[in-house]
């Protein structure tokens, strides 16, 4: 079971790196978080608002805190 949940989690952290430049970082974020809180025993419910808060921190403090850029996600852009 354990191992089942680690190939999930490196799958769909993955799959997630792989399409931020078209999803953008916060949803990637919150994909990520979403299944590593899960996998480790959290309800669905829990598990989603944690990756929004995390996905809401980690956005704040990389762009405001640090000054860099994080992706945007390129099916949100419009034009």
């Amino acid at each position: 079971a354990m191992l089942g949940r680690a190939a999930l989690l490196i799958g769909v952290t993955a799959a997630a790196c792989g399409a931020m430049n078209v999803i953008g970082f916060p949803f990637a974020a919150v994909i990520m978080s979403t299944v590593a809180a899960y996998c480790f025993g959290a309800s669905a419910r829990t598990a989603l608002l944690i990756a929004i808060a995390q996905a809401a921190f980690w956005s704040i403090l990389f762009i405001y805190g640090l000054g860099t850029y994080l992706p945007t996600g390129t099916l949100f852009m419009r034009g």
